[in-house]
């Protein structure tokens, strides 16, 4: 028991390590990476701080994030090598497909996040004002506005995978899975629409239709293992 304990914990310190290490990189270059945020918001973009400790605290902020998005391979492989003892022996290169698959669908949402969804859901909430008024962005709640949307899509992206590692393990039956179709829809526009961050209805199908997409992706690929497996 204490072997499996000292081992998780050489797996936590070697995360935590990557979380540092990759958070003092996105610290160095903080400015560059703030541009890159305004960018959605068009030329001549600014942020507002509310309070004396905003900044500090938005810069703490970004370089948590910046450190754990990109650690996340770190974090993923010693998450698999604690657990994997219990799991069904699997080849290597699998397991490799399986990371490089994470990694790959986490960039995609990233890109589609940044690319698409993003500056679609400022343009039609911005369009809201009112006469007389005009928007204006905290630097706080803009960097909760943008985090939530990409990381609800980088979960969203995962979803395939998610799908065929449990039909690798006999957890998934995909025939009963597609016969429930419309079900498991109606389920993902429920929970889609309950951590969708805006209320509007282009933002909630600018999340839903990747959602569709990709279990899809995923219906295909465990069907794929399930054969395999039989």
């Amino acid at each position: 028991m204490w072997e499996h304990v000292a081992e998780l914990r050489r797996y936590v310190l070697a995360s935590v390590a990557s979380v540092l290490v990759f958070g003092s990189l996105t610290h160095a270059y903080r400015n560059e990476l703030v541009a890159v945020l305004l960018r959605p918001l068009g030329d001549g973009a600014t942020l507002q701080f509310l309070s004396p400790l905003d900044p500090l605290l938005f810069i703490l902020t970004l370089d948590l994030l910046g450190g754990v998005l990109l650690s996340l391979p770190v974090i993923l492989w010693g998450l698999y090598r604690f657990v994997s003892p219990a799991l069904p022996r699997v080849p290597g290169w699998q397991v490799f497909l399986v990371l490089l698959g994470c990694v790959t669908s986490g960039a995609a949402a990233l890109a589609y996040g940044y690319l698409v969804a993003v500056p679609v859901t400022l343009v039609v909430l911005t369009g809201l004002t009112l006469p007389g008024t005009e928007a204006a962005f905290t630097a706080k709640g803009y960097l909760s506005f943008f985090g939530t949307v990409l990381f609800m899509l980088v979960l969203v992206f995962e979803l395939p995978l998610v799908m065929v590692a449990l039909a690798r393990l006999g957890l998934l039956e995909p025939r009963l899975l597609a016969r429930k179709r419309g079900y498991v829809y109606l389920g993902l526009l429920v929970g889609v629409a309950m951590v969708t961050p805006t209320t509007d209805l282009i933002s909630l199908a600018l999340l839903l239709l990747p959602t569709y997409a990709v279990f899809e992706m995923g219906l295909v690929g465990a069907r794929l293992v399930a054969i395999t497996r039989h």
